[in-house]
């Protein structure tokens, strides 16, 4: 070929390169990934709002999940719509959706040092393919004394590392031995599926840009050569006469192609298929700044498998996490130089866990046109690969490791190079990796799996808040070998708490655990710090003979807006401002514990108590859209919190009011959760709130209930039922054994019930904005129209119910109480409900529905307005005695009338109030059978 025809070549490839990634990027960003909290029954754009269903161009299941994984991933899907400027605002609407546990845009990640114009950290290749072994300049290898480990292992066939990258060219000398096969589909049938992983006829792997099995890039030009190139000192050749020598040699590549061009947008994805397929380790030599839910999922679903995934920390030379770098449970790895400094471009911080050789380093590459030839790169991409084949010789020789054991016995034998970073030291890991000492010498491996906190000073809640002081112990595991006489040296990067002390002592650590702390460290809170206090720590784990044992990061919950209500059977997430189920929006978490049975089965995603009162609604019912906000805050000094009961075997209690409200009832709540832990007791969890009216006016027609956004099973197939003669509304999914969720009423029978389609009620045909249709009026709207009627139809729901409509006058309290009922079945609801209200107050069955004649007593003073002097009647609808009372507008009685017998003739009551005062007054007039509140006018 001459000069000018290759130089054609590069060009072509070049034009073609990019109009690759254009499209591609395009269509990457056009994708958005959802969890449901159920696995759902359909892929398709119907369950979607109705103002973007029409621009969704696909939906499908984002991994081949064949069974049921801890993490959920069978729950999530991928959404492509036809736009990217539609993604935010179908995020947007889908964060609101109770369907969704989270969504995000797909994470798009980058190999580690590339730039627009090219790989930044390549510092030239060889010329032509070399007629001699290049490993004397493989300085890498020498610093983590390869040669010694070699005489241990070389590798075992059995033992895949999986290199998910832009593809690796198995066909360079150097790489064709140690291509992964996959057996079962090598001999199985053509079109099929044989191992059941997934995937249709992946023999060497997976490519996911191309969606076939042959995981190389079809480009091979040197900028998709970095697949090549990470997996050449993985496992290059050894002893063949040429080229260069790979770490872990006699091991295999499983090659799984996840993206081109510098860009990867489908890391995760290829992690799932690494983990199903068999690689137990796992190489990521790509990142990216922001941390992705689905990513999170993915890589603990790998961990519980037994994977251990090696990523590259990044190269921007700052303390910013890289992910999945930055995840605990990932071996992130920074890069070193020659005599083990650090290099420049390197990033680092606590969460770094080793380091390996990232400068100048030679291993295998492609030249334009399909040539094979060597060159050398730099950057942490490069010292990924070395500590996935160290944990690769570590599995060949002990194959019973997990992944865990793998990463404790990496991390733990590393030579400490802290003392020649000086200014680093403690945040590029434990050490730079020796493969040597990982496979001769015995290392411990520290992971914390408990902490517990104790109050110290501050007023006795257990919750450790602004200017409250606590003691903090840890429980770890030990992965490895046993460890005399360890302590933990603690670290935080947070500005408003001070550790005193911050060292934790150990006796002996045998291998296993959970092992506690015999000392505690001291926490101090600053007074200005915010509520719902997240503690960042960073450990440092140190033996008897002073070698570093582990380093880890740790996120310490020093206080939550929940507590969780447990009677052993039913747990219910009881927060501080009124809220039910596991969202704390104090602090942006899912940390409740939602409303489960003992199956685990989360039946509510979010509740709320619910007030209304002439119009005006407070509520946490996904609070008010347009203000971004709820309605009720916890008062200043009271947090969730559970109490030694006198009435229950376990209760709750927080007190909260309606300060966010605009405008607000002034309403204050004194609210407690109570369960009975018995056989026949533990199937209900009552709610109880006391409420207060502390406005100056009374209440005229008032609501007190509850809105739970149950999901039961799938939660497009719940259906409501009501029964009436127990006095409960429930919900049970349809084709589905899961245990019935409901709500029993307790002491007064409900006056309103509605069943709200979340899919109409809380996405709205129109609007930019989600819930704008889910408003306060609307609420009032569903509470004034009494007993609604229940839907037949399966669908995803939520309840509003309440008691009412009731007065209330100015600062009178009122105590409304609910039951939460599971059972397996209508029958045993209603007995859970009977036995609620027998320990609750005693009543065996619900109370009859109230009279219209309660429900709006035809009650008044006239005449009205009042003129000076003139004689002021009461008039009732039927006879009965009654007590009159008149208020100013600052709440003050100014007159009582006891005794009055009126009718619907009238009655005549003292003809002075007309001269005694003027303006405006508020009445009460209460009776046997009800009461009515009004506004009285007296002119002069």
């Amino acid at each position: 070929m001459t000069k000018q025809t290759g130089l054609a070549m590069l060009l072509l490839l070049a034009a073609t390169t990019i109009s690759l990634q254009a499209s591609d990027t395009e269509r990457w960003s056009r994708e958005i990934i959802v969890k449901w909290r159920e696995v759902p029954a359909r892929l398709d754009g119907d369950r979607f709002p109705a103002e973007v269903r029409g621009q969704v161009v696909d939906v499908r299941a984002a991994l081949p999940v064949g069974e049921r994984t801890t993490v959920g991933l069978e729950r999530i899907s991928v959404v492509e719509v036809n736009n990217a400027s539609t993604v935010p605002k179908f995020i947007a609407l889908l964060q609101h959706d109770p369907q969704v546990e989270y969504v995000e845009p797909r994470a798009l990640r980058y190999i580690d040092g590339w730039t627009e114009g090219g790989n930044r950290g390549r510092e030239g290749a060889l010329d032509g393919v070399p007629n001699d072994p290049f490993y004397g300049q493989q300085w890498g290898l020498v610093a983590m004394e390869a040669e010694a480990a070699w005489n241990i292992t070389r590798g075992d066939p059995s033992v895949a590392i999986a290199v998910l990258d832009l593809g690796v060219d198995f066909t360079h000398p150097e790489l064709v031995h140690c291509r992964w096969e996959n057996a079962a589909e090598r001999s199985g049938v053509a079109g099929v599926d044989d191992d059941g992983n997934g995937f249709v006829d992946d023999v060497y792997g997976w490519d996911f840009v191309e969606g076939d099995g042959e995981p190389w890039s079809q480009l091979l030009d040197g900028d998709e050569a970095h697949g090549t190139h990470v997996a050449g000192l993985a496992a290059a050749a050894r002893n063949n006469g040429q080229g260069i020598a790979g770490l872990a040699p006699d091991c295999k590549i499983m090659g799984v192609r996840v993206g081109h061009h510098g860009q990867i947008p489908y890391g995760y994805d290829g992690i799932y298929y690494a983990c199903r397929s068999g690689a137990k380790v796992i190489n990521c030599s790509w990142g990216g700044e922001f941390e992705s839910a689905y990513e999170r999922d993915v890589v603990q679903y790998a961990a519980e498998m037994g994977c251990v995934i090696v990523a590259s920390a990044g190269n921007s030379a700052t303390s910013q996490e890289h992910y999945p770098a930055g995840i605990e449970g990932v071996l992130s790895v920074a890069a070193t130089r020659i005599g083990d400094f650090a290099a420049d471009f390197t990033q680092y911080g606590s969460w770094v866990k080793v380091s390996a050789p990232g400068v100048a380093m030679l291993s295998t590459f492609n030249t334009p046109g399909g040539g094979h030839s060597y060159g050398t790169w730099q950057g942490t991409s490069m010292s990924a690969p070395l500590v996935a084949a160290t944990c690769a010789l570590v599995k060949s020789r002990f194959p019973q490791m997990t992944g865990r054991h793998l990463m404790a016995r990496v991390m733990g034998t590393a030579d400490p190079i802290d003392g020649k970073n000086p200014t680093l030291a403690g945040q590029i890991g434990l050490g730079r990796v020796n493969a040597w000492r990982a496979l001769a010498d015995s290392a411990a491996g520290i992971r914390v799996v408990d902490d517990s906190l104790t109050e110290t000073s501050g007023n006795g809640d257990g919750r450790i808040r602004a200017g409250e002081t606590a003691t903090l112990r840890l429980a770890i595991r030990n992965d490895g070998t046993g460890v005399g006489g360890m302590a933990a040296f603690l670290a935080t990067s947070a500005t408003d708490v001070g550790l005193r002390n911050p060292v934790l002592v150990f006796e002996d650590v045998p291998p296993g655990g959970p092992v506690w702390s015999e000392s505690v460290v001291a926490i101090e809170l600053a007074g200005t710090a915010r509520r719902g206090f997240l503690l960042p720590l960073s450990i440092d784990f140190i033996g008897g003979n002073g070698r570093l044992a582990g380093r880890v990061t740790r996120t310490i919950y020093l206080d939550s807006t929940f507590v969780c209500l447990d009677n052993g059977r039913l747990r219910l997430g009881f927060a501080e401002d009124g809220s039910l189920g596991y969202y704390d929006r104090e602090q942006d978490h899912y940390i409740g514990c939602g409303f489960r049975t003992a199956e685990l089965s989360n039946a509510l995603y979010h509740g709320s108590f619910v007030l209304a009162a002439d119009g005006l609604v407070s509520d946490n019912a996904y609070g008010n859209a347009a203000l971004n906000r709820y309605d009720w805050q916890s008062l200043d000094e009271s947090v969730a919190r559970l109490v030694v009961s006198e009435r229950a075997d376990v209760e709750a209690r927080a007190e909260f009011a309606d300060r966010r409200a605009e405008p607000p009832l002034f309403a204050q709540v004194e609210s407690a959760g109570l369960g009975w832990q018995g056989a026949e007791q533990n199937g209900f969890l009552i709610l109880e709130y006391a409420v207060e009216n502390r406005s100056v006016n009374p209440w005229n027609e008032a609501y007190a209930g509850l809105f739970l956004d149950l999901d039961v099973g799938p939660s497009s197939m719940n259906r409501v039922f009501y029964h009436e003669e127990a006095g409960i509304i429930y919900v049970q999914a349809i084709g589905s054994s899961h245990p019935l969720a409901g709500v029993a009423s307790i002491g007064d029978s409900w006056g309103s019930l509605f069943v709200v389609n979340n899919r109409d009620e809380l996405h709205p045909p129109s609007g930019e904005d989600p819930l704008t249709g889910w408003t306060d009026e609307r609420k009032w709207q569903i509470l004034e129209r009494g007993i609604a009627a229940i839907p037949t139809e399966p669908a995803d729901i939520s309840l509003l119910v309440s008691y009412g409509p009731l007065v209330m006058d100015s600062h009178e309290i009122r105590t409304f109480a609910y039951a939460l009922v599971s059972g397996n079945d209508a029958d045993e609801l209603a007995r859970q409900a009977e036995s609620a209200r027998q320990r609750y107050q005693g009543r065996k069955s619900p109370p009859p529905p109230p009279t219209p004649e309660r429900r709006a007593m035809k009650a008044g003073l006239y005449p009205n307005p009042l003129a000076a002097g003139e004689p002021l009647h009461l008039v009732l609808p039927s006879r009965e005695e009654a007590t009159v009372r008149l208020y100013n507008i600052l709440g003050q009685r100014v007159a009582e009338f006891q005794n009055v017998m009126a009718g619907p003739e009238g009655a005549l009551l003292d003809p002075m109030v007309g001269r005694a005062a003027s303006g405006l007054l508020l009445y009460r007039v209460e009776t046997a059978t009800g009461g009515v509140t009004g506004k009285l006018l007296i002119l002069k």
